[in-house]
């Protein structure tokens, strides 16, 4: 073997190191591309899941408060609630197409028999890796429930003939209260300009934070003493409460009210 060809084998093998480096490194870039998209799409599923179980949650209340007052149920009521649970940035902070109107609830039957809900959810995910050709993936989510809207469940008061002791909740408080009227059980809704409530506090001296749900341009926000956000609307979902009347004896573990403990 001659001198230029013992040479000439030395310099192939640092070029063909660097043609398998050149085929290697982007399967490998690939490959974790593909594992960090699915690993984000399964994050991204939990997290609607756990946003729509908690916005049905707080539907019910409000379908019951709604039924009552008004004789009817929004069904556009659903959509602000769940992107309030989810939060009102997450689509845009995650690649949903279209932000949180990409949120799709077409299909969706609310409270059109009798007090059936039926929730059809379609979502896309766009791709930022482009892995195998597609640019996004279409989610389907289905969920079936009932609402209460009054009619006779366990531990509700809706026969006034008995003895029981009976006391008031909320549908998420944390105590029970002696009185119908409670201030901290009943919202005294206060108006005031959006420049004021910078320096407005709350009864525990905290200051007001604007809502996630109505947040939008307005001069005149609510609020309330014991809260710690303002609203764009007195309507807002946020500011209702809906007061239930139970058996003192179906709320073992909740303490008594502080306030109607004194009064």
């Amino acid at each position: 073997m001659t001198y230029f060809n013992r040479k000439l084998m030395k310099r192939d093998i640092p070029a063909s190191a660097t043609v398998e480096g050149a085929l290697v490194i982007p399967v490998i870039l690939y490959a974790v591309a593909a594992v960090m998209f699915l690993l984000q799409l399964i994050s991204i599923r939990m997290h609607v899941n756990d946003a729509l179980y908690n916005a049905l949650r707080k539907f019910n209340t409000y379908s019951y408060t709604s039924q009552v007052m008004t004789g009817e149920i929004y069904k556009s009521t659903f959509f602000a609630i769940f992107v309030d649970e989810i939060g009102s940035d997450y689509a845009k902070k995650h690649y949903i197409a279209g932000g949180n109107t990409g949120w799709n609830f077409y299909g969706s039957d609310i409270a059109d028999d009798n007090s059936t809900v039926k929730i059809s959810l379609k979502y896309t995910v766009k791709n930022p890796f482009n892995i195998l050709g597609k640019r996004q993936i279409t989610i389907y989510e289905k969920r079936i429930t009932d609402i209460w809207l009054g009619e006779e469940k366990d531990g509700f008061e809706l026969n006034n003939n008995d003895e029981s002791e009976y006391v008031y909740i909320t549908q998420y408080g944390e105590v029970y209260h002696i009185e119908k009227m409670c201030s901290y059980l009943v919202r005294n809704i206060k108006a005031a300009s959006l420049a004021e409530i910078t320096d407005l506090r709350n009864a525990s001296g905290g200051k007001y934070y604007p809502c996630s749900l109505c947040k939008g341009a307005s001069k005149i926000v609510y609020y309330t003493d014991y809260g710690d956000k303002y609203h764009a609307s007195d309507s807002c979902y946020a500011l209702q409460r809906t007061i239930l009347k139970v058996k003192k004896e179906k709320i073992k573990g909740m303490e008594c009210c502080k306030k109607c403990i004194h009064s």
